[in-house]
């Protein structure tokens, strides 16, 4: 569970800079920064949860965190364009 904790800091920090990047860059860029934005919010949410759920070290709980960490990555390789085309919907 600490280890996720640190996986989820890092990302939301990874997030972070790349949103900075892409809105300081011009052209259709700044677009991505509203995915990166949406991807953040939703680690933010995911690392919130790992706080209140910290203190119930369950082997379900575990698993479930492990699978809402995992499932946009395995959504990119399923197929990316369509993760980022669910993202940027109405952009």
């Amino acid at each position: 569970m600490k280890k996720l904790k640190i996986a989820t800091q890092v990302l939301l920090l990874i997030l972070l800079i790349l949103i900075i990047i892409a809105l300081s860059m011009g052209g259709y860029t700044p677009l991505i920064s509203v995915a990166f934005g949406f991807l953040f919010i939703y680690y933010l949410i995911f690392y919130i949860f790992l706080i209140i759920i910290s203190k119930k070290t369950n082997k379900v709980y575990q698993s479930i965190s492990i699978v809402i960490f995992a499932l946009p990555f395995l959504l990119a390789l399923l197929d990316y364009q369509a993760l980022f085309g669910f993202l940027l919907q109405g952009v």
